[in-house]
């Protein structure tokens, strides 16, 4: 398959979990976000978490909240750029 990454191959590091959310990082998402950043930790994986509490923005258009997790994989792609697999995982999962 074009495009498929064979996950076997994949090297510490190149493998991330990545949140975004707009809530404050408190209690339950809190707890989350550090069981996922243990998890991480433990084997080899990049953990991102993204948080806005005022929204997300594409070039000047205010996106609605929905949008805002996929500009946050956007943007992890951009910022990570060793990281070959991505793994979204919603705050509240």
């Amino acid at each position: 398959i074009k495009g498929h990454v064979d996950l076997s191959t994949l090297r510490s590091g190149e493998v991330a979990i990545m949140q975004y959310d707009s809530r404050p990082l408190r209690d339950y998402w809190q707890t989350s976000a550090e069981w996922n950043k243990k998890y991480c930790d433990k084997h080899g994986h990049v953990f991102i978490y993204y948080a806005s509490k005022e929204g997300c923005h594409y070039l000047d258009e205010k996106l609605a909240t929905p949008w805002c997790k996929v500009k946050a994989m956007l943007d992890a792609n951009k910022d990570f750029p060793h990281v070959k697999f991505f793994i979204y995982m919603d705050s509240d999962a």
